[in-house]
């Protein structure tokens, strides 16, 4: 069995049963449940990452959550490892849980379900929650992050994630991130 310095694997008890029943907030290892998103009327932004998360947006989410406590649950089905944590939302757990869970597709989120950060293995992740705390765990403006997925999801060389991402496009990207992604790159055709 692994050790854990920042992060406790949950197994049973009601800890493991209210971060299990985090899990009804995916739809699957790619995104959110509809029922979840109408009843939270949360800000979702897709965020490009090859990586889960960088160091960055590490120490963003640290600042940002402030130590709270957290569940993460593990979305896919896997054996013989833990399918859920608890953690204090700190750089030192954040970067644990990275390293710990980046093979998979997982849930971050609060006890209260109000915000979570579902993490793919398709080279993004979704922030939801109130639009103060998304810009907040965010480095830069929303509309930027949202134009960079945009721009991201029209260049996915695998035809079958490449219409997903179109997907995630489509349903959390308004469409002036659309245009101004359009424009950025009519003026970086004409400036080569």
């Amino acid at each position: 069995m692994q050790n854990f310095e920042f992060i406790k694997p949950l197994s049973d008890g009601p800890e493991f049963e209210k971060a299990m029943a985090g899990k009804a907030i995916a739809k699957d290892d790619l995104d959110f449940s509809e029922k979840w998103l109408n009843e939270r009327n949360v800000l979702v932004v897709p965020v490009e990452s090859t990586e889960h998360f960088t160091r960055n947006a590490i120490d963003r989410m640290a600042w940002s959550l402030e130590g709270r406590i957290c569940f993460a649950v593990v979305i896919e089905q896997i054996s013989n490892f833990p399918q859920a944590f608890a953690l204090n939302a700190n750089t030192d757990a954040l970067a644990e849980l990275d390293r710990v869970l980046s093979p998979f597709a997982f849930l971050l989120f609060d006890p209260a379900l109000n915000w979570a950060i579902l993490c793919s293995k398709a080279n993004y992740y979704l922030i939801a929650g109130d639009p103060n705390l998304v810009s907040s765990i965010l480095a830069e403006p929303i509309v930027d992050v949202q134009a960079k997925f945009w721009e991201f999801s029209q260049h996915w060389s695998d035809r079958s994630l490449e219409s997903h991402l179109r997907e995630i496009s489509n349903r959390y990207l308004p469409s002036s991130v659309t245009t101004m992604a359009l424009s950025r790159r009519g003026a970086d055709k004409e400036i080569s």
